[in-house]
């Protein structure tokens, strides 16, 4: 990371307890998970959460809980990644947001691994519901 100190600076001069905006809470936290400060990532994308929960904004919900995961998943808060894996794979179905489906399955067969359930849950990756194109 060639810019974290800058990014953690810059993080730090704005007054992020008064933003209240879901996706400028999102887009903060994930700079903040980048830089490896997943203190204030976590921070940041709960309140991200919560607030595209009260506006019902499911869009972004799934995006939230994939990095959140992630944190879970470093912070040692594997119940949180599972109960979080398993909303974002119900919301990504709900919202038609396959491409988040792949990462909810990773981060959750990943928490169960920490926990000894080896039970082949990774045994079998899903298949995509329509054959993949190349853009080329």
């Amino acid at each position: 990371m060639l810019r974290g100190q800058v990014v953690m600076a810059e993080l730090s001069r704005i007054p992020l307890q008064q933003v209240t905006d879901a996706n400028a809470l999102r887009l903060f936290g994930m700079a903040a998970h980048a830089v490896g400060d997943q203190v204030r990532s976590a921070d940041l994308l709960r309140r991200s959460e919560d607030q595209l929960r009260r506006q019902g904004k499911l869009g972004l919900l799934p995006h939230v809980l994939g990095i959140l995961c992630r944190i879970g998943l470093d912070c040692g808060y594997w119940d949180r990644v599972a109960e979080n894996s398993t909303e974002g794979l119900h919301i990504t179905e709900e919202t038609g947001q396959p491409m988040w489906t792949t990462g909810m399955l990773v981060n959750s067969s990943w928490a169960l691994g920490l926990r000894g359930d080896t039970g082949g849950h990774c045994a079998t990756p899903p298949r995509p519901r329509r054959p993949c194109r190349s853009a080329g």
